[in-house]
């Protein structure tokens, strides 16, 4: 198997999944094609266009400003597209195009450090680029325009860096370091949990001992101290917070035993469904010769996982993919996994055989039901008990590949070896996406269609209370009121409700969001609304419908009620139908 060829092919089927991916997302708005991001990724597209258009890094221009957002330079990278795309129905296309490179090159990263562990064959860096091209949680989460494709693409230059840096002579050690503290700051200021890989490669590096690599570690802890310092000193001046809002609002005062409890069933959960076979095939392909390298790329994978369960995992596993943290050390386990399939292609017929039957075996289970209902109703526990019989049959049949004995071409059976991994880590979501689209993409549309409505119902200053706070506020362009605190430091300070803990979706205050603000629309309230509407009533608010050739907008985008303050003077009233509350 020719490398570079099979490394190319890999790179562009990745790409040509991004585009079908990208067209899919794709939704008509007034007649005209737009595209719409994940939500929290258009909370970012809020900060970015206010800052292209020269009123801040803010949610709301001129207002105080609130860090609503972990993503400092992703979201930079946003206001450059707003700085060269007009349209606002066509910079969420833009920013997925962005992030379809990232992940080509990301797969391009993989497999040179592939390389790195196993020089002499070409198998391994194979496997490694078409897995990492096609891991759907990578691609669902990049594409959908969160900042993930960036931080992977620094997570893996990071670890091949460190890599090289620990065997590389005089002449290449200065130019290596260099480009690891550059790399070093700017995932910082991607996001600062990539600060947990600048800390394991480090660790490494000072594990590896020497006195060159002592330089290194010196290098890699100044890069992470001006990153760390440097994003400090900036928030201080403009937020005048120690910690991102979004920080306080998540887990701000949720006990540690809770965020334990639920991390640690999400890892489980999503171990379960998917990362099972490629930890397994990571532990297989481990040889003398490349544990001490494969023990940077492991340390990560253990410390995204520590990490996100000490967070409490994500608010989106319900999903099914794998979340936003944990993909990071996922995608670093990626080139020892492809070692491993290189170290099983080599053990003959048999070993192909089996790979063929996990394949299919965990493809149809795919097909079949990629999303246990448990999975829909947050019920984890019910939910790793529903995959369980399906992990334990692909890991059986995964292990059988190990009792292999005759000879076949690496080729064939590195490629069978690829798709039983790209079947048991991509399966579920690829089949849910061929089959519904991606998750939230036609909530998304909806909320975006929802947003053009407000923006068609208001003058320009209107203030509109949201719950959905990205798409809404982005395409009706109007000053929100965020009921659940992202960028409400006031809410985001609050204690948790007593509820399940949903990080980012246990604070709200009515009284505070409403009743003091008095927003001119509430286009969406959160939980217990029935008790407050007394208190809506006696503040003027109305039930509100659209009329004439909004009223197919507003069915179209599946909105509830609109809540209109009685007097507001930036209200389109004549394209409402009023109704008491």
């Amino acid at each position: 198997m020719e490398r570079r060829p099979v490394v190319i092919a890999g790179v562009l089927a990745g790409l040509v999944f991004s585009a079908t991916f990208i067209a899919r997302s794709a939704f008509d708005l007034l007649g005209r094609r737009a595209f719409s991001l994940f939500d929290d990724a258009m909370i970012g597209m809020i900060y970015g266009r206010n800052l292209a258009r020269g009123d801040g890094l803010v949610w709301n221009a001129g207002q105080p400003a609130v860090e609503g957002i972990t993503n400092p330079l992703w979201t930079v990278v946003m206001a450059g597209v707003h700085l060269v795309v007009p349209d606002d129905r066509s910079t969420s296309l833009a920013v997925m195009a962005i992030g379809a490179v990232l992940l080509a090159l990301g797969a391009l990263l993989a497999g040179r450090i592939a390389a790195e562990l196993v020089p002499a064959g070409p198998v391994a860096p194979a496997v490694a680029t078409w897995t990492a091209a096609l891991l759907y949680p990578l691609a669902f989460w990049t594409l959908r325009g969160m900042e993930t494709g960036l931080a992977a693409v620094l997570v893996l230059a990071a670890a091949l860096l460190t890599l090289r840096l620990a065997d590389a002579d005089p002449a290449r050690r200065a130019r290596l370091s260099g480009l690891l503290a550059v790399v070093v700051v700017a995932g910082v200021w991607t996001r600062l949990d990539v600060a947990v890989a600048t800390v394991v490669c480090g660790l490494w590096l000072a594990a590896a001992g020497g006195e060159h690599r002592r330089h290194a570690v010196v290098v890699v802890v100044a890069a992470l101290a001006v990153a760390v310092v440097s994003q400090e000193l900036f928030r201080l001046a403009y937020y005048g917070e120690l910690v991102p809002n979004t920080f306080t609002q998540k887990i701000g005062g949720v006990a540690l035993g809770t965020r334990l409890e639920r991390g640690v069933a999400g890892l489980g959960l999503q171990v379960s469904t998917s990362l099972a076979p490629l930890v397994l095939l990571a532990v297989a392909g481990l040889r003398r010769p490349m544990l001490r390298k494969a023990s940077l790329l492991g340390g990560l994978f253990v410390a995204y996982a520590a990490y996100s369960v000490s967070t409490g995992g994500d608010a989106w596993e319900w999903m099914g993919y794998t979340n936003r943290f944990l993909v990071l050390g996922a995608v670093a386990l990626v080139p020892v996994a492809g070692a491993g399939v290189a170290t099983v292609a080599r053990l003959g017929a048999r070993s192909a055989g089996a790979l063929v039957a996990a394949a299919v075996v965990l493809g149809a289970v795919a097909v079949a039901d990629p999303f246990p209902e448990a999975l829909l109703q947050r019920d984890v526990a019910t939910a790793v008990r529903a995959v369980a019989p399906f992990t334990v049959a692909g890991l059986l049949l995964v292990a059988a590949v190990l009792l292999g004995r005759r000879r076949l071409g690496p080729a064939v059976a590195g490629a069978f070896g690829t798709v039983a991994l790209l079947a048991a880590a991509s399966g579920p979501g690829l089949a849910y996406w061929a089959t519904h689209n991606a998750a939230s993409v036609n909530t998304d549309a909806a909320m975006s269609r929802y947003g053009v409505l407000l923006g068609e119902l208001t003058e320009p200053g209107t203030s509109l209370a949201v719950v959905w706070a990205g798409a809404p506020i982005y395409f009706a362009d109007r000053p929100g009121v965020d009921v659940l605190g992202k960028s409400d430091r006031r809410i985001a300070e609050l204690e948790p409700r007593p509820v399940t803990f949903h990080p980012g979706h246990m604070k709200w205050d009515y009284a505070i969001s409403v009743l003091a603000d008095r927003p001119d629309v509430i286009a969406r309230l959160w939980r217990d609304v029935e008790p407050v509407l007394p208190a809506l009533r006696d503040a003027g608010y109305v039930s509100a419908t659209p009329t004439g050739e909004l009223r197919r907008l507003w069915l179209d985008a599946r909105s509830p009620r609109i809540l209109v303050r009685t007097g507001a003077a930036g209200v389109r009233w004549d394209r409402l139908a009023v109704e008491g509350l």
